[in-house]
């Protein structure tokens, strides 16, 4: 008789085999992962953000950096290099994980970088399109957006999520 996926050579009625490890895509594995990424981080001095559990944060000002977490995935940021490079070092020091670089593309967005005027631009088109097509709407009317094209917002205009 075979059960739970087991070939009838592997199994005998009064032995019972229990996985040492989450398989991936099971719905257990994705709790484990968080807590074992959750109690890492929180070792490193991280703190879960008031904005969502899946981000976390150290350190203040120019000093700050950010984790935030996408199901099995994770981007750092940091004004400074050095600390994002210490950061995945650390990270790397109890589990294994593969450095994918500078993000490009996050969740339907494109990042672009503009080093030379110390600039980020992030945009939606390709996502908007998909979604568009998706509920078949491309022949619909259009709407501008609330904000004008080619205006720019400077620190001041940034809101204050946190006391500083």
């Amino acid at each position: 008789m075979t059960r739970f996926g087991l070939s009838s050579c592997f199994y005998k009625d009064d032995v019972i085999c229990m996985l040492l490890q989450r398989l991936y895509r099971l719905k257990q594995a994705s709790r484990v992962w968080n807590e074992t990424i959750d109690k890492h981080l929180k070792s490193m001095g991280f703190e879960p953000a008031d904005a969502g559990p899946c981000i976390y944060t150290r350190g203040e000002g120019e000093d700050e950096y950010i984790v935030r977490l996408y199901v099995d995935g994770m981007v750092i940021a940091s004004r400074q290099k050095a600390v994002i490079t210490s950061v995945k070092a650390r990270i790397a020091e109890k589990l294994r994980i593969k450095d994918l670089r500078r993000a490009r593309f996050i969740l339907g967005i494109v990042i672009n970088y503009d080093m030379e005027h110390r600039t980020l631009g992030i945009s939606q088109r390709v996502y908007t399109e998909s979604i568009i097509k998706k509920f078949d709407q491309e022949n619909a009317n259009l709407c501008l957006t609330p904000l004008e094209p080619g205006v720019h917002l400077t620190k001041a205009d940034q809101p204050q999520t946190r006391p500083r």
